[in-house]
């Protein structure tokens, strides 16, 4: 076993991970693979991502059975993992089953200088941003993200005697209330994952708590006000030393709060770039940076606020900002110039991000066609109104079949509806029935100086990509 690990030392050393290839499964696997664990795990959907496992040194299977835990002393499941799964069932009946939230906390914890990062949307993105701050600046930095940086080969790096730990937390099954990291980044405050939560309300509850749970603890908080429900959790959260607040100069707030950081929009240019300039209580840093679109811009400025509280020299984050190409399939910009046809695919289903992102393309695109796939009946009843506004400033509309989740059907959600709804603002839309339907209506619309902007994640994305081939 390698010495300073910086990882818990109640974790054992054979883990197994049951849906293993799946994208933050198989960061958290890399990891602990790295740090020298023996790490096994299974998934029934083989291909690239178990190859990667088995060569690194991973023992995985692709069925799911109860004997494949064999000698394993730590179980970790995601909560898409059902409990009549029998790998987590036989777990749970030998008490070595954890979430892959409070795993990740345990790890974030043990480490001596950790930075989470959470919200409910671009927290990869600002992750990543920071992670690049860091490697500019020359720090040995481990980290744990939910998909690779573009150029990266992965997601996840353990570098022994690490002085910074990045982790990208999921707040999804509320397991980011156990983190107590030394650094935590709140990104924004939105309806998100109602299915677990039911409400705004209890979202902004849950974050509160986390921040009173960290102050206690000695946590440096940063959170940036952004988002419908970020003027609830500043009233809630207490005034600390600990606690510092960062906002978008138009963005507004009623309180009369002295920010630690904000920023004022310079320029947005015709490629959708934005430059800004950060303004801490000493200095002012210009950021020029190379990833686009509004939504980018609020995620590279809580990373620059992050990197400055932590001491990192004005130069390195605007190095940094300047080349950092963001994550895979988080607003990934791909382009067939043969064609003259855009391709944009974004793991994305909030209706902010949606609007944010037509906005982007819009800036320098003819025709933006957007491709959605609404998930979740919670998300979509609770954002209805939203989703079709948000969709609604693409030129065209093409729906995919909604993906439940899992969800009890809720009369008039659907894609038929949505479109329905679309259209009578004003817009062309349409749902199809299946992925097939939906491939055959766009190849046969697609002309040159489109961008098709696509919502959703994994086989949607594929199809884009068959499109722009």
């Amino acid at each position: 076993m390698q010495e300073n690990r910086n990882i818990s030392s109640d974790i054992p050393q054979r883990l197994h991970f049951i849906g293993i290839a799946g994208a933050g499964m198989s960061s958290l696997a890399r990891y602990m693979l790295e740090a020298g664990y023996d790490v096994r795990g299974s998934d029934c959907r083989d291909g690239e991502a178990l190859a990667e496992l088995r060569e690194a040194g991973a023992r995985v299977y692709t069925t799911q059975v109860a004997e494949n835990l064999g000698d394993a002393d730590c179980v970790i499941y995601s909560s898409a993992i059902p409990v009549q799964n029998p790998e987590r069932a036989e777990a749970q009946r030998r008490g070595i089953a954890i979430k892959r939230g409070h795993f990740l906390a345990k790890i974030t914890q043990a480490h001596p200088c950790s930075i989470a990062v959470c919200g409910t949307h671009g927290k990869g993105t600002t992750a990543g941003a920071i992670l690049a701050i860091c490697q500019s600046a020359k720090l040995r930095t481990s980290y744990i993200l939910g998909a690779p940086i573009k150029g990266e080969p992965r997601a996840a790096r353990y570098v022994q005697n690490a002085e910074y730990l990045i982790v990208e937390v999921d707040e999804s099954d509320r397991t980011h209330e156990l983190h107590r990291p030394s650094y935590l980044l709140i990104n924004n405050i939105e309806a998100d994952h109602l299915n677990v939560y039911g409400s705004l309300q209890k979202i902004v509850d849950s974050f509160a708590e986390l921040i009173k749970n960290c102050l206690a603890h000695g946590t440096r908080i940063l959170f940036q006000y952004d988002g419908v429900g970020a003027a609830d959790l500043l009233k809630q959260i207490p005034k600390s030393p600990h606690l510092y607040l960062a906002i978008w100069s138009h963005k507004g707030s009623t309180e009369p709060i002295d920010w630690d950081f904000t920023a004022s929009h310079k320029e947005l240019k015709p490629s959708g770039l934005i430059d800004f300039r950060l303004q801490a209580r000493d200095a002012q840093i210009p950021i020029r940076p190379a990833l686009g679109g509004l939504s980018n811009a609020y995620n590279l400025f809580a990373a620059a606020s992050l990197a400055k509280l932590l001491g990192i020299a004005p130069q390195h984050i605007t190095s940094a900002l300047a080349h950092y190409p963001g994550l895979i399939d988080r607003c990934q910009h791909s382009r067939n110039d043969a064609r003259q046809i855009s391709l944009v695919t974004d793991y994305a289903s909030h209706p902010t991000s949606i609007k944010n992102d037509i906005l982007w393309q819009k800036q320098y695109e003819q025709r933006v066609i957007a491709v959605f796939q609404p998930y979740r009946y919670s998300l979509c009843t609770h954002h209805w109104h939203e989703l079709a506004q948000s969709l609604a400033l693409a030129d065209h509309i093409a729906l995919a079949p909604l993906d439940p989740a899992g969800e009890a059907h809720v009369e008039g959600i659907s894609s038929d509806a949505l479109a329905l709804k679309i259209q009578a603002l004003g817009r062309d839309a349409y749902a199809f029935p299946s992925m097939r339907a939906l491939e055959e209506h766009l190849a046969a619309i697609l002309q040159a100086n489109d961008c098709l902007l696509i919502f959703g994640g994994g086989p949607i994305f594929e199809m884009g990509h068959r499109l722009l081939s």
